[in-house]
């Protein structure tokens, strides 16, 4: 019987490394869906990974492929990436400073004297951060990987001015990230390339043989991830830019929420429409954490398993 993934050359071994952040919306769910049919296309005919909105990258990380592009619009995440990609040990003894400084369940006040220190030096934007001249910034990373421990749910969110906004949780046991996560996650993206940027200067660059997954804020949900939000303007360009990406010989994986909108938006331009659902781990009303209705669309139907 031949098998579904035949391997054609040697491959690196897979990273399956767990994710940083807890990020809403993440695609975890999704990972047992796609990351073989990533991986022997890869193999297959090599290429590059290239996820233009990272978030908490969960794909990216389970998929593992050392040639790869993450790019998000926060100076955030991209920031506090690079810095535990390439200088895990620092982030990790500034993390273990905060713990030591204000413990684990130390109340309010040690929350809310480390988030307006992550929020005053530097001024965070969406085009870019304060780090150092490599775009990294142990400290801000260690601080940003706290807030999140000690988070209402662990998330991520900036208002529209840039800021992380998230209050403190009543988070009895806050799991930090160990060294040995920090470890792992850098040696699995050290010969990943991160990028502060607009999706489209991102996917600008995807080609014949790139695998590109595609996760945006859904249509007509919070997309208030960034400080600019994300409008239907966006969505259509987008759209766009998918398919121009197809068009260069890309493989494009785009989810997004199932409405006739945005069905319509990318069967025009050439893609086919799978119908999925996700769950909704993190709401504070219990209904809201019920299956809802969204879509994969791609012009590779056979890398879905």
């Amino acid at each position: 019987m031949t098998p579904l993934f035949p391997s054609l050359v040697p491959l690196p071994p897979r990273a399956n490394i767990e994710p940083l952040i807890r990020f809403v919306g993440s695609k975890r769910w999704l990972v047992p869906f796609l990351d073989r049919g990533i991986w022997w296309r890869l193999g297959r005919y090599g290429g590059r990974y290239i996820e233009p909105f990272a978030g908490g990258a969960s794909v990216g990380l389970a998929v593992g492929w050392p040639a790869a592009i993450l790019g998000d619009a926060s100076s955030h995440l991209i920031e506090m990436y690079r810095s535990v990609s390439s200088a895990w040990e620092d982030v990790a003894a500034e993390l273990w400073k905060l713990v030591g400084r204000y413990g684990a369940e130390s109340g309010a006040g040690g929350y809310y004297a480390v988030r307006e220190a992550y929020n005053e030096l530097p001024k965070r934007t969406n085009g870019g951060g304060g780090g150092g001249e490599d775009g990294t910034d142990p400290i801000q990373a260690a601080r940003l990987l706290y807030l999140i421990a000690r988070g209402f749910n662990g998330v991520f969110r900036v208002n529209r001015g840039g800021g992380f906004n998230v209050p403190v949780g009543d988070v009895k046991n806050p799991r930090f990230c160990d060294p040995a996560r920090l470890e792992a996650f850098s040696a699995a993206t050290s010969t990943w390339d991160w990028r502060c940027a607009d999706f489209a200067e991102t996917i600008a660059g995807a080609c014949a043989h790139d695998v590109l997954f595609c996760d945006p804020p859904y249509a007509g949900t919070f997309g208030a991830y960034t400080a600019g939000g994300f409008a239907w303007t966006d969505q259509v360009r987008l759209a766009d830019v998918l398919q121009s990406a197809a068009g260069r010989g890309a493989y494009v994986l785009h989810t997004n929420a199932d409405t006739p909108e945005i069905r319509a938006l990318h069967e025009s331009r050439g893609f086919y429409v799978l119908t999925t659902a996700e769950r909704r781990a993190v709401n504070r009303d219990a209904k809201g954490r019920a299956r809802v209705g969204c879509i994969l669309t791609t012009n590779a139907p056979e890398l879905v398993l």
